[in-house]
């Protein structure tokens, strides 16, 4: 992924606080959820319960995609990602599930709270990206590119 791509990705990543999460149900539709999200890089991870619809269409498929927005007051601010990749339940009191939980305090520190106080109950999510749609409008209305995550770009 080209420098320049990357520094938007992450910065977009990095500036908002939530997502649309979207699994794919046993019975084949898509399943969106909002939910608030933390980032390491390309990374992304949230907490949810473990008996939510997320994890249990995990289970079936880790096939997944986010987007996450910018706020905009007309549709030549519009700048967003519409990502496709994989997701995985991490296991609890892991090295990454720790990693999630220190990022989702630092950003999202309410909502940390919340998964350290219901712990027994939360799982925390990671999502890594496989392809990125970059829409950018002010580089020109619809403006998009599509790019490929490569193993270095982690």
């Amino acid at each position: 992924m080209e420098a320049h791509l990357r520094r938007f990705v992450v910065t977009l990543l990095g500036a908002e606080r939530d997502m649309t999460f979207v699994t794919v149900r046993p019975d084949g539709h898509p399943q969106a959820t909002i939910v608030p999200y933390a980032n390491d890089g390309l990374d992304v991870y949230f907490g949810t319960y473990r008996n939510s619809h997320a994890v249990r269409n995990l289970e079936h498929s880790d096939k997944t995609s986010i987007t996450v927005a910018s706020p905009h007051a007309d549709w030549g601010e519009v700048r967003a990602l519409s990502m496709g990749g994989r997701s995985r339940v991490l296991a609890a009191g892991s090295g990454p599930y720790q990693r999630g939980l220190q990022l989702l305090r630092a950003k999202v520190p309410e909502v940390a709270d919340l998964l350290v106080r219901e712990r027994p109950s939360i799982a925390v999510v990671c999502f890594s990206p496989v392809t990125i749609v970059v829409l950018d409008h002010r580089e020109a209305l619809g403006y998009n590119e599509l790019v490929e995550v490569l193993a270095t770009d982690g």
